[in-house]
Order: C-alpha cells, then structure tokens, then sequence
C-alpha cells in the first residue's frame, strides 16, 4: 500500500514539474526569427505605389505596336526571335 502511494505521488510531482516547464516556453514568433520576411516582402512587391515616379514616361499603351505585331502575324511575316545561347566560360569540360 505504501509503494502504491509513492508511484502516485511521483507521478503527480512529474506531472507537475512537466506542467510547470511547458508554462516557461516562450511563445514563437517567426517573424521575429526573420522568417516573416517573406511574406512581407512578397506582399509589398504587389503593393500599388501611391506615389509613383512621375518622370518616368508612360508605357505606350495606344495598342498601335499590338496591331502592327497582328498583322505581320495574319501576313505570316513574323519576327523571329533571336537565338540566344549560354556563355563559354571554362570548367567541366
């Protein structure tokens, strides 16, 4: 009877000790590590900028390079594009 008593009070105070330790863990914060960085940049790389540069020409949107591209298409005159190639830089030959 006396054994059965001392498991019991063991396993309460492991119980309570174990309690205890989880209730000194830190909360996590991952941005805080440097992980959130991320996010945040990701986010403002699709921010609309409410100030835009202002002495930056407009992009030309009058659709007359879109139409010229459509008719050298429906004429079959299209332009190729130029072959691009990697460099020769040595190494694992």
């Amino acid at each position: 009877m006396r054994f059965q008593s001392l498991s019991t009070i063991a396993l309460t105070l492991t119980l309570t000790v174990a309690a205890a330790l989880a209730a000194c863990t830190p909360e996590y914060h991952p941005e805080a590590q440097g992980e959130g960085e991320t996010g945040a940049h990701n986010f403002l790389l699709q921010a609309v900028n409410p100030r835009p540069n202002e002495t930056a020409a407009a992009p030309d949107q009058d659709g007359q390079r879109a139409a010229a591209a459509y008719a050298r298409y429906r004429d079959g005159k299209v332009i190729q594009p130029k072959a691009l190639a990697t460099s020769q830089t040595g190494g694992g030959k």
